[in-house]
């Protein structure tokens, strides 16, 4: 190649390279800015619950908070799966009656963020590992309807999460509140 050619590639590179890590560390920047934010709201709102190792993150925290709002503005979790667009919904007329579907009606954005919050979660070992891998497996369940399950039962324990506000208990989190309650008594 021509000496000429190969520095005007090299000059290329070195400024996709600088675009890269300029892009890097704004996202960096914006992320210590929704965290700074999530610890304001915590501290005008303390039943949000903290950041959890191998749980959620205080990045996807914020997130989360960042699309839904004020979890306090849902006056259940029905709601705000509503809100969110995982819903359940029966398409049905006259007589026919359809099969269950996700309405899809919420927040897009939202549901790729809880997404993204539920796929580290269930990896083999992981909190909803077990959970997501008897669905695919044994059932034979798409990955991606098992995917939209685990969110959907995710959203949901952070709600509850939310409005008992008390710390992450993995016991507690997959244990009905009766069978809870007797399981605390007999300990």
């Amino acid at each position: 190649m021509p000496a000429g050619y190969v520095q005007v590639l090299e000059e290329y590179l070195h400024a996709r390279l600088d675009d890269y890590f300029g892009v890097v560390e704004r996202k960096e920047k914006i992320t210590q800015q929704m965290v700074s934010i999530l610890d304001k709201l915590r501290q005008d709102d303390p039943l949000i619950p903290p950041p959890t190792p191998y749980v959620i993150s205080a990045k996807n925290l914020a997130r989360l908070l960042a699309e839904t709002g004020p979890l306090s503005d849902f006056d259940n979790w029905r709601k705000l799966m509503r809100y969110v667009g995982l819903n359940l919904r029966t398409r049905q007329s006259g007589t026919f009656q359809g099969q269950n579907k996700i309405s899809k009606k919420g927040r897009k954005l939202l549901r790729k963020v809880l997404q993204a919050i539920a796929l580290p979660l269930v990896k083999r070992g992981c909190l909803y590992g077990d959970f997501y891998h008897k669905k695919k497996d044994k059932t034979k369940m798409p990955g991606n309807k098992a995917m939209t399950i685990v969110a959907r039962y995710l959203l949901r324990r952070i709600y509850g999460w939310y409005r008992s506000g008390e710390a992450f208990d993995e016991q507690r989190f997959f244990t009905c509140r009766s069978r809870y309650e007797k399981l605390a008594k007999a300990a």
